[in-house]
């Protein structure tokens, strides 16, 4: 079995799907027995695809075996004087096969009579009487009659019939139309000869009225009636007969690409099939063409996109054409949600006015009917609409339940089912399966390998875009083990240019803690503990902690971790900080606000000696800490106006938290000792407020004075 069926015509009884062949069998009877005076034209009428061209074999296969077949095709010959030159010859050839021991005097009355009408016919069109004298002289010594009457002796004379088949005269011009009419039915009007022509009447009709009195398609059909003794229409393909027809041939495709569909995807698809696309299945070519569309787009997309949606659009591509270039232009009409508690109730019905009236002038061409059943297929394929037309509403959890079964109604899915192809910068969702292989099994530093190997190839936000929206569907064990791997590789998130609260990282960070989530209440802290070890680097730690400390949006949520969970989270930290203290400058182990958090976990658990004691060291150690200490503590700004971040003001929070975690007589003291006493001058040239050291100490050695009432003397402890 192919994949692609042929757009060609079949040419045996067994190949028939339509039950055409009897209908073929009985026109093949009436040319093979009938001994006709005059030449008889059969016309078989249909539309494109219907079959005419099959019908044409069938109707040869039966012919009997004394009666001599004709294909004449006219495609070849754009000259009436060819035309009639090529079909005579072809006449004779034929009649030759059965008489050779004639071939002298059918060569030479066919001839004659062939040279005779091409001439008089060039004359009659050219208007050019001084061509072409020696046939002239001899129209005038033998008339075309009398030509006419030696050919017709010659066929009685062979004792059989004759049968000239000619396909696709609706594909002609007009003028080459009405030269074969004029062949048939005046110039090769022989006795015991049969012509079966095949064209779409309609067409035909049209084309030929502007020629004659009424200029309207009936004054066509008129001059049809005078050369057509009988007028056949193909037998209707039956809707049951083109349904199975066409279902067959997807089934094939399916079978072929060895693709299993669930059961609902079945069902839906054949409701979809049977109200929208089975009403226009006039003819088998369009069944064939919807196949070989699916045969080419699923290979392309496998993996990639729900296929039953798939199945769908490529339908709609192959029935109403207009329709899908309206869909593949106008994504927005489709995946809009027209209602929400926060938006203007106004906009919403004005766009729900718009897209009704799109549609509707969309599809104003069929009837209600299958108007309505179409509207149903789009409201399947696009649930958005039923917010247009039925005032309905979805939860969050449903866009993401599309987004996760790739269905063409999401946004981040849309286009591959018109492009074929997942578009640059994305990532491929059987690469992504790949990844994600063997959860159950693999080890959390395999997955890391994989994960990093990934990141070479893909934007890390594009990566966690795609794995946050499939944590619902990951088993608790497939949870821990990508929430692990996840920790290990922080630092491929960290983006030096992203605003802190919208950061790759975090957003890493909260997909850790989503995963976590899964697991028992029970088991979350011995799994948390282990998730902070395994975090690299010490900054991403304290990313994910912060995640750990989200509290219950709701009474009736679940806290994460317990009070005593976090208290010993924040033990972990806190020694995990000193540890790193012992090798690393304590400024320079983490950013400023992570620092600032971890050092006020101190107090979290009752440990405010110790961070007082470990800042007094340092402080001791170096009074040009004094500032490292207050720049910690100062608010961090990421703007999308600088390049970096910077600091913002010193504020009563600032201070408040500097009691929290240091002796602050001794920090104002040492910037004495280390800076003296500075005024605050702003700077005219300050951009988005970032302050200076010497501002920044300033206003902490003013809020100190005005908060303590201490006099400006220089105190040290040595």
């Amino acid at each position: 079995m192919e994949l692609f069926r042929p757009d060609k015509p079949v040419s045996y009884e067994k190949e028939d799907k339509f039950q055409r062949y009897p209908f073929a069998k009985r026109i093949a009877k009436i040319v093979s027995s009938g001994k006709y005076p005059k030449s008889l034209v059969i016309g078989i009428y249909g539309k494109w695809g219907q079959g005419k061209t099959s019908v044409m074999h069938f109707i040869r296969n039966e012919i009997s075996a004394d009666t001599v077949i004709i294909n004449f095709n006219p495609w070849q010959f754009h000259e009436q004087k060819q035309l009639y030159k090529s079909f005579f010859e072809s006449f004779a050839s034929a009649m030759l096969k059965k008489h050779p021991a004639q071939k002298e005097k059918i060569e030479k009355v066919f001839n004659k009579y062939a040279d005779a009408l091409g001439s008089l016919s060039h004359q009659l069109f050219h208007n050019n009487p001084t061509q072409d004298q020696d046939v002239s002289e001899r129209l005038n010594r033998e008339s075309i009659e009398d030509l006419k009457l030696n050919a017709d002796e010659l066929i009685l004379e062979t004792r059989c019939n004759f049968v000239v088949f000619i396909d696709d005269i609706d594909r002609l011009d007009i003028n080459e139309v009405q030269s074969i009419f004029k062949l048939v039915k005046l110039l090769g009007d022989f006795p015991r000869t049969s012509y079966i022509l095949s064209f779409d009447d309609d067409l035909v009709a049209a084309s030929l009225g502007p020629q004659y009195a009424n200029r309207d398609k009936s004054s066509g059909y008129e001059f049809l009636e005078k050369i057509i003794q009988l007028p056949l229409h193909l037998p209707k393909a039956n809707e049951q007969t083109l349904r199975k027809y066409t279902l067959e041939l997807i089934e094939n495709v399916l079978d072929f690409l060895n693709l299993h569909l669930s059961e609902k995807e079945i069902s839906d698809f054949i409701s979809k099939f049977d109200e929208a696309f089975l009403p226009a299945i006039d003819n088998p070519r369009l069944g064939v063409r919807f196949a070989n569309s699916l045969g080419f787009s699923i290979p392309l997309l496998m993996g990639e996109i729900k296929i039953s949606d798939l199945m769908a659009i490529e339908g709609i591509k192959t029935f109403y054409p207009e329709l899908y270039h309206f869909i593949r232009n106008n994504q927005h009409y489709f995946l809009k949600k027209y209602t929400g508690l926060n938006s203007n109730q106004d906009n919403h019905e004005a766009e729900k006015k718009e897209v009704k009236f799109k549609l509707d002038e969309v599809l104003h061409a069929y009837d209600n009917k299958l108007k309505i059943h179409i509207l149903d297929m789009l409201m399947s394929l696009f649930p958005q609409l039923k917010t247009a037309y039925e005032n309905f509403g979805f939860p969050n959890k449903v866009y993401e339940q599309w987004y996760r079964e790739r269905r063409i109604c999401s946004p981040h899915y849309f286009e591959r089912y018109f492009s074929y192809v997942v578009s640059e910068g994305d990532i491929s969702d059987i690469y992504f399966n790949e990844l994600l292989a063997d959860l159950e099994r693999v080890a959390p530093d395999e997955l890391v390998t994989r994960f990093t190997q990934a990141l070479e190839k893909v934007k890390p936000d594009i990566f966690l875009f795609k794995l946050n929206k499939f944590i619902p569907a990951f088993s608790l064990t497939e949870g821990v083990t990508i929430a692990k791997a996840l920790a290990q590789i922080g630092n491929l998130f960290y983006n030096s240019g992203e605003t802190l609260l919208f950061s790759t990282i975090n957003q890493l960070g909260f997909i850790i803690y989503s995963l976590l989530r899964k697991v028992p209440a029970d088991q979350r802290l011995e799994n948390c503990l282990e998730i902070l070890q395994l975090a690299k680097p010490f900054e991403f730690a304290m990313v994910i902690q912060n995640k750990f400390r989200n509290r219950k949006q709701l009474e009736s949520d679940e806290e994460f971790l317990s009070a005593t969970a976090l208290s010993t989270i924040s033990g972990y930290l806190i020694n995990k900080l000193e540890q790193e203290n012992v090798k690393k400058d304590l400024f320079s182990i983490l950013p400023d606000h992570e620092l600032r958090s971890l050092l006020l976990l101190y107090s979290e658990i009752k440990r405010e000696k110790d961070v007082k004691k470990l800042l007094k060291k340092h402080l001791k150690s170096n009074y040009e800490n004094a500032l490292s200490i207050i720049r910690v503590f100062t608010p961090t700004i990421h703007s999308s106006k600088k390049p970096a971040p910077y600091k913002g003001d010193f504020d009563e929070e600032s201070y408040h938290d500097l009691m929290c975690v240091v002796d602050t007589d001794l920090l104002y003291y040492t910037t004495l000792y280390t800076y003296g006493t500075l005024q605050y001058e702003p700077d005219e040239n300050t951009i988005n407020d970032e302050i200076s050291n010497a501002n920044l100490i300033a206003k902490f050695q003013k809020m100190h004075l005005e908060k303590n009432n201490t006099s400006p003397t220089v105190k040290l402890v040595r």
